[in-house]
C-alpha cells in the first residue's frame, strides 16, 4: 500500500511537529534535501500510527528502502521521485545524521 499524507495534515506540519530539523537548518537545505526531510517525517508519522505491526521492526530499527522512499516522495508531492533520487535522499539523511545505516536487512 502506497503511503499518503493524511487529509487533515499539510506537508510542513509533520516536520515541525516531529522537530526533525531546526528552522535554521531547513532554510539552508535545497529543494531536494527538503523533500528528503519531509519524506522522513511522513515515514516516522505513518510508522507511529501503525496498529497491525509494531512501529519499530527492531528495538532501534525502522527499515527504509529505496522503494519505500520513492513512495514517500510521491506522497509529499516531490518534483523528483525516481530511484536515483530516492537513493540520494536516503544518503543525504544518513550524511546529516538523521538516520543511521545499521547494516541490517529485512528478509521476507
Amino acid at each position: 500500500m502506497a503511503p499518503a499524507l493524511p487529509g487533515n495534515i499539510k506537508r510542513g506540519q509533520l516536520r515541525k511537529r516531529l522537530s526533525i530539523v531546526s528552522q535554521e537548518t531547513w532554510n539552508e537545505l535545497s529543494e531536494e534535501q527538503r523533500d528528503a526531510v519531509d519524506a522522513l517525517s511522513l515515514q516516522l508519522y505513518l510508522r507511529g500510527l501503525e496498529k497491525q505491526h509494531p512501529a519499530f521492526e527492531g528495538r532501534d530499527c525502522i527499515f527504509l528502502t529505496v522503494r519505500r522512499m520513492q513512495g514517500l516522495l510521491r506522497a509529499i508531492g516531490a518534483r523528483r521521485k525516481g530511484e536515483k533520487t530516492a537513493a540520494a535522499a536516503i544518503s543525504l539523511l544518513e550524511e546529516r545524521g538523521l538516520i543511521v545505516d545499521t547494516g541490517k536487512t529485512k528478509k521476507a
